[in-house]
């Protein structure tokens, strides 16, 4: 695992991957809006084309080419890998490190890949293939409940998030297997979420979990600019959704 901020870049710093005719991972300064090349101070196995990453929310990227020596990762195909969604329980520090776990969410199959950090825990990856329901739509078409989208907030994990419910994956002990609940949240879904196709992100900011939600009108013909935003916060000791009006200085990126 790799950390972008110890080689004197801006951050924050965003690692996408296109992969039209071939994976190639591109860096993307957000501070400064332009592309990062190598004399930004990125380390050179990182602007490899061929390189595997996978990037995390808290600022670390997961690479072949590890800093932070964590077992390799040969069972999952560098495709699945890139277009995983990697977490970070907290930071991987020589102090936190003991408690950090590193799960990677499979984007197509109902599978989780995850490591303690400093555990001691065999020194491989865990992989466990989780069963958290069925879902089916109107025409009868059923198929098991995939984790998307997932956030890491105060050493749990939240996903799959709306208006009146929000499920919870964790850790138990230094080295223990995953475990998941969900949590009834107070409050009904707000009038103006009643229609049309609406896209849902978790994210955690400054301790603070949030979720943004994108709804397009229910139209074929509907376009970017009929595109309604929402952001709430969650009040754990209420137990619901707040509306936020104000982000301060901060930033969202959210991939639509």
């Amino acid at each position: 695992m790799a950390s972008s901020s110890s080689h004197g870049l801006v951050l924050p710093c965003l690692a996408v991957e296109c992969s039209c005719y071939s994976p190639n991972t591109t860096f993307i300064s957000a501070a400064e809006k332009k592309l990062v090349a190598a004399a930004a101070g990125l380390p050179s196995e990182l602007l490899d084309v061929k390189a595997t990453v996978c990037p995390t929310p808290l600022g670390w990227i997961l690479s072949r080419q590890d800093k932070i020596p964590l077992p390799p990762l040969t069972r999952i195909d560098d495709d699945v890998l890139m277009d995983s969604n990697c977490l970070l329980s907290d930071q991987p520090t020589a102090l936190a490190a003991a408690g950090c776990v590193v799960p990677l969410v499979e984007p197509q199959d109902t599978v989780i890949w995850y490591h303690h950090i400093g555990a001691g825990a065999g020194g491989e990856w865990t992989r466990h293939e989780y069963d958290i329901g069925i879902q089916s739509d109107k025409y009868g078409f059923t198929e098991k409940v995939h984790i998307v989208p997932i956030a890491a907030c105060c050493g749990k994990f939240y996903f799959n998030s709306f208006f009146t419910e929000i499920s919870v994956l964790e850790f138990s002990g230094p080295a223990g297997p995953p475990q998941f609940s969900s949590i009834k949240l107070a409050g009904s879904v707000p009038g103006d979420w009643g229609r049309g196709a609406c896209h849902v992100f978790l994210l955690e900011s400054d301790g603070q979990l949030y979720m943004v939600c994108l709804k397009t009108p229910g139209s074929s013909s509907s376009s970017l600019s009929s595109l309604q935003v929402g952001v709430y916060k969650m009040d754990f000791s209420e137990r619901r959704w707040c509306r936020a009006d104000d982000l301060g200085d901060r930033a969202f990126f959210a991939k639509y």
